[in-house]
């Protein structure tokens, strides 16, 4: 009976590695929608390129994309409005996709060389 018990314990405390269960090369490519209280773009990527179009401001910027990992790439700025071109010039945002469900993902940027962390959750558009 205690063997049950401490097999029974061990299978439902047991730590499970999310990394496992984040299927994150689904999004590798795709069209997807950001919308936050002060944000809204949609984002368009393939595996080398991302271009996001800022909604409210009616921008667009283009990205080189790297990927790291499965589950991590980083963008380095190609093209964007002035304000825009400068925020990022000799910068690299990196993401990692933290969380994966059907429809999107969430996602942790940070902009290297600064304090800049964000959070943030994308749906794909199809």
């Amino acid at each position: 009976m205690k063997l049950l018990l401490t097999l029974i314990l061990w299978t439902v405390l047991l730590p499970i590695d999310s990394d496992s269960e984040i299927d994150c090369k689904t999004f590798r490519t795709g069209k997807f929608r950001l919308v936050d209280k002060d944000q809204e773009y949609i984002i368009e990527r393939n595996d080398s390129i991302q271009i996001e179009n800022d909604l409210k401001k009616n921008t667009m910027s283009r990205f080189k994309v790297t990927w790291v990992t499965d589950c991590e790439y980083e963008l380095d700025i190609l093209e964007a409005n002035e304000e825009a071109m400068n925020f990022f010039k000799g910068k690299t945002l990196s993401i990692q996709i933290l969380e994966t469900s059907d429809n999107g993902y969430k996602y942790e940027a940070k902009l290297k060389g600064t304090d800049l962390k964000l959070i943030h959750r994308v749906e794909r558009v199809n």
